[in-house]
């Protein structure tokens, strides 16, 4: 650690400083990623400083120590937990090694923005692989730092060459950085990104930071199959521009399925293989809580970037869509699995998962390639007067490689009876409630041809579930 900031740090009145901002509560984006951490884990929280977010964590179950550089703020520290009489210890270190015995915590919190005051790359290498060390297989690391861009809008003046000057002294400073930048840190250094983004602090005029929550590489991988290792492939760029400029999607299957979603202001929504995250903003615009999940760490970073462009609240989540691991029992109002089912290879593993995480009014909102005019052997012959589709095998082949126009990579395709998708919902528990073969309106259809198409024979189907 630098001895600047130690020296800063140990002074009486810079702690007693922070202590007047304390409110003695996890802030609303500390809160959002408390809520992931398994139930009574044992957490080190580095960067304790006076212990807000320690004691706040101990009252909600957790077996907590903390560990500052500031030798006073450990002492005042420990008497306020004396005073409490609770079992939180706190410790003094170096900056450097912690001490403390390898794989010895669950979860290593350093929030408050302490990122920014571990200076230089090598530094912050050094600093992860100490939190490596003391973490055990599969642990948590959580951490935050100053958003660049909100910095420049709101405190350019205390800004030089990307450095925050909060202090008139301008003794220390902390560092600041872009989203990618923050979490390609934890990338580097071998750890699973599982949620980041733009947080809130307590109320909209304290402003926003940026944070991330990532798993130690060596007990944690996303569960991979076929599907993931094919949708990772895809580049993000042509899949961002294909998406972003295909009528069907934009002009008929994501207006017909927010429609159908109805009013979603202040509720849960888990986006399933979200893709670049159309959806995601879209419901977060309307005033929805969104969580946007995917395989691939390249869609996801597009997702946090333009979430932060816009100003829009949405977590992401590396996880394959059978094992989601990193969201809680009955925590979503509404899944939306906007054309992905057909492309998982474990449906059964999904739809299970989906079931779990969904509360018991909760519903879930499925469109897919119509099964009974899409399977591969099927053609779709443009005719004079029309459209013609030609059907000469719907029950095989259930799985095959082929092309995505505008979309270099190859993909997985794969076909399932409709028989397939409604004994699959009935067996893991849901109802299917509507189904929908949507005729486009003239308006739809005035913005393409290819929606023409779909006036007459139906190219996607429409589902929405509740458990039963």
């Amino acid at each position: 650690m630098n001895s600047k900031v130690i020296d800063w740090y140990e002074q009486k009145e810079h702690i007693d400083e922070m202590k007047s901002w304390d409110k003695g509560k996890l802030k609303i984006w500390e809160q959002q990623v408390a809520d992931r951490f398994p139930r009574g884990a044992k957490i080190l929280d580095i960067g304790s400083g006076m212990g807000r977010e320690a004691f706040s964590l101990y009252k909600q179950g957790f077996e907590v120590i903390g560990l500052d550089i500031s030798n006073y703020a450990v002492e005042k520290a420990r008497e306020e937990s004396w005073k409490a009489n609770n079992k939180v210890e706190f410790y003094h270190y170096d900056g450097n090694l912690f001490p403390f015995d390898d794989e010895a915590f669950d979860i290593v919190i350093l929030w408050n923005q302490t990122f920014g005051l571990l200076y230089g790359d090598d530094y912050k290498k050094s600093f992860l692989l100490e939190c490596k060390r003391v973490l055990k297989p599969g642990g948590l690391f959580s951490y935050s730092g100053h958003d660049l861009k909100y910095i420049r809008e709101h405190y350019d003046y205390c800004l030089d060459d990307d450095k925050f000057y909060p202090y008139q002294e301008r003794d220390i400073y902390w560092e600041t950085f872009s989203l990618e930048e923050l979490v390609n840190y934890t990338k580097q250094n071998d750890f699973n990104i599982l949620m980041s983004g733009q947080g809130e602090i307590y109320v909209p005029e304290d402003g926003v930071v940026l944070y991330c929550l990532c798993q130690k590489g060596s007990g944690f991988q996303m569960k991979k199959d076929s599907s993931t290792e094919c949708w990772s492939k895809v580049g993000a760029e042509e899949w961002i521009k294909a998406a972003q400029n295909n009528d069907f999607r934009n002009y008929f299957i994501m207006p017909f399925t927010l429609q159908a979603m109805g009013e979603v202001k202040e509720k849960h929504i888990l986006d399933m293989g979200c893709g670049e995250g159309g959806y995601a903003r879209a419901l977060a615009e309307k005033g929805a809580v969104v969580t946007a999940v995917d395989c691939s760490d390249t869609m996801l970073a597009y997702v946090d970037d333009q979430a932060i462009k816009t100003g829009l609240d949405i977590k992401t989540l590396l996880q394959n869509s059978n094992d989601l691991n990193k969201v809680m029992d009955n925590e979503y109002d509404i899944v939306l699995c906007s054309m992905m089912l057909m492309d998982v290879e474990d449906l059964e593993g999904t739809l299970k998962e989906i079931h779990r995480v969904l509360k018991p009014t909760g519903k879930v909102f499925i469109s897919i390639l119509h099964p009974c005019y899409k399977p591969k052997e099927s053609k779709w012959i443009i005719e004079e007067d029309g459209i013609r589709v030609v059907v000469t095998d719907y029950f095989y082949p259930t799985e095959w490689i082929g092309e995505i126009k505008g979309i270099s990579a190859p993909v997985v395709y794969r076909h399932r009876t409709l028989s397939d998708y409604v004994k699959a919902f009935t067996r893991f528990g849901f109802l299917l409630t509507d189904m929908n073969e949507p005729i486009p309106t003239k308006e739809q259809m005035e913005h393409s041809k290819r929606i023409e198409w779909l006036s007459k024979i139906p190219m996607y189907l429409f589902m929405e579930l509740e458990n039963k």
